[in-house]
């Protein structure tokens, strides 16, 4: 049958990997150099421990007959000193009370220890609370404990005075046990007198009255006992309290990850995302609106007055309205967006376009290039997404998402106004897919819209020989304002599609950060959830493999 230290080694073996996940290399490796060197010498380790200037240094002097602890009036150990006594090692430690970085030291070596010693004096106080709550948690976490009273008074035995602090501390001990729990605390935690500086006395002089009176032959006995008692089942308890305390800090250590800023900040920005979207796509189509409405005035009084360079004009007017708008608009949700990619510079570079749409960029560019007699307007418009399709998987958000809104704004003067022309549609016929009717159209718009006010002219002037002038004039105006009307109504429909084209590879780069590093902190709760049952099974192991006495 394994021991309980090879139990608990085994299981510091299994959570390793995910340990040294979680709290670094170097500490999950100390803790498996510290175990492997245990469980190959399991002697129990002692500290002497408690209340600083009790005498702790002066004490383990008198036991190995020599001054090779410092003593002195005001605390004088910073740092633990190990010593050997009759094969045992004893830990001098700075105690609690001490000063701030003493007292680390001393409760760093706690967790290390197996036996404590807790010395506290005569002439010190009995009745502090923290002197009780100290000794609780050394008994749960399952150290043998003796308390030792330093005899700096003289008393015996016997005397009332010691009878009197003796049954304090016995009182004091079972209280706190009680409210922790835990009851007759005291008959698990024996209280021994000892006169620290008549035994050293003694020792140094070698006075055997001096050693005897002192009481140092029965406390030394009884500690050597206490310590023959204590076998490997103590040591694995110690070991046990190293390993929970690292899970601890791994378990500490994925939580602050969980409840990380990252996940909040980035619905944040997803909501302003789509906030600022809607606003462009609300503020654009709010202006080309405008412009038609500006366009269906103007149009229909050229085609009132028959003058077709007018009709030109109100096309034109309505498209320069639509673009300057566009540029704006297109602007500032560039430099809003720039603005939240910069803030996500820490996320690993992104592709920041799909694989699908690079494909409908290149692809469309390939298939125009074909063509004869391509526009100049065209083929700028073609170098121009080629070069976005080159870079948007490789730019970080910030990046990409200047060069698309560079992109946008170059579409923009150029793209939209050839549309209207007949040029340039099907250049990125590809890329518009179904966002708008126009799509795959190469007709000019202005053109086709003259060549009926043509028709309906000249079909009326045929047949007004034939009907009343005036009822031919009625139906003229009609199919003339019913033209301007449905002239008007397309103008805006293509517009507003035109400019939702232009302006949705703008959100691209941001949308796809955001998105990837959503699925990513998705990803990543899910490798939290189980690392934190694995971690959850080793401290319900550890439970297991040390039972309690």
């Amino acid at each position: 049958m394994k021991s309980e230290i090879s139990i608990v080694s085994g299981i510091l073996a299994d959570g390793l990997p995910l340990l040294t996940k979680h709290v670094g290399e170097a500490p999950a490796q100390e803790l498996a150099n510290f175990i492997a060197n245990r469980a190959s010498d399991a002697t129990p380790v002692v500290m002497v421990f408690g209340i600083y200037n009790a005498g702790k240094s002066t004490l383990l002097n008198a036991l190995m007959g020599e001054e090779r602890a410092a003593v002195a009036d005001r605390p004088e150990t910073s740092a633990v000193t190990s010593y050997e006594w009759n094969g045992f090692k004893l830990l001098d430690t700075p105690g609690i009370d001490a000063p701030a970085e003493h007292e680390r030291v001393s409760r760093e070596q706690l967790s290390e220890s197996d036996v404590v010693l807790f010395i506290l004096s005569t002439n010190g106080s009995f009745d502090e609370k923290s002197i009780y709550d100290e000794i609780i948690d050394i008994v749960t976490a399952e150290k043998p404990v003796m308390v030792i009273v330093n005899n700096k008074d003289g008393y015996s035995e016997s005397d009332i005075n010691y009878r009197f602090i003796y049954e304090k501390i016995i009182s004091n001990i079972d209280a706190a046990g009680q409210a922790k729990g835990l009851s007759d605390l005291s008959k698990k935690v024996p209280v021994r007198l000892v006169n620290a500086e008549l035994a050293l006395k003694g020792k140094l002089s070698n006075k055997h009255n001096l050693i005897a009176a002192s009481g140092l032959p029965a406390l030394a006995r009884d500690i050597e006992t206490m310590l023959r008692q204590t076998g490997t089942h103590e040591v694995a308890a110690t070991l046990r309290q190293r390993v929970l305390k690292l899970i601890d800090a791994a378990l500490a250590k994925l939580n602050s990850m969980e409840t990380s800023i990252d996940a909040r900040l980035i619905t944040e920005h997803q909501t302003v995302v789509r906030g600022e979207k809607e606003r462009v796509l609300a503020a654009v189509t709010g202006a080309v609106r405008r412009a038609a409405v500006g366009f269906s005035s103007a149009f229909h009084a050229a085609v009132e007055a028959r003058d077709e360079s007018a009709m030109q004009a109100a096309m034109q007017a309505a498209v320069t309205a639509t673009t300057q708008a566009m540029e704006r608009e297109i602007t500032a949700a560039g430099a809003t967006l720039s603005a939240l990619g910069a803030s996500l510079a820490d996320i690993e570079s992104i592709r920041v376009a799909t694989d699908a749409t690079a494909r409908q960029f290149k692809s469309s560019a390939s298939h125009e290039n074909q063509k004869q007699g391509e526009s100049q307007a065209d083929s700028f418009i073609l170098d121009n997404m080629k070069n976005f399709a080159s870079k948007v998987g490789k730019e970080s958000a910030e990046k990409a998402t200047q060069v698309a809104t560079k992109a946008a704004l170059q579409l923009t003067k150029e793209w939209i106004p050839s549309l209207m022309k007949g040029t340039g549609a099907k250049t990125i016929e590809k890329m518009a897919g179904n966002a708008g009717r126009f799509a795959g159209k190469a007709a000019p718009f202005i053109g086709p819209a003259i060549d009926a006010v043509r028709g309906i002219y000249d079909y009326y002037q045929e047949t007004k020989k034939q009907e009343e002038y005036s009822q031919a004039m009625q139906k003229q105006a009609r199919a003339l304002a019913d033209h301007v009307d449905q002239t008007t109504a397309n103008l805006q429909a293509e517009l507003i599609d035109a400019c939702r084209v232009v302006v949705m590879p703008v959100f691209l780069p941001i949308e796809k950060a955001l998105a990837d590093q959503a699925n990513g902190l998705a990803r990543e709760h899910q490798s939290f959830v189980a690392d934190r049952q694995f971690l959850d099974v080793l401290k319900l192991r550890l439970e297991n493999a040390v039972n309690t006495h």
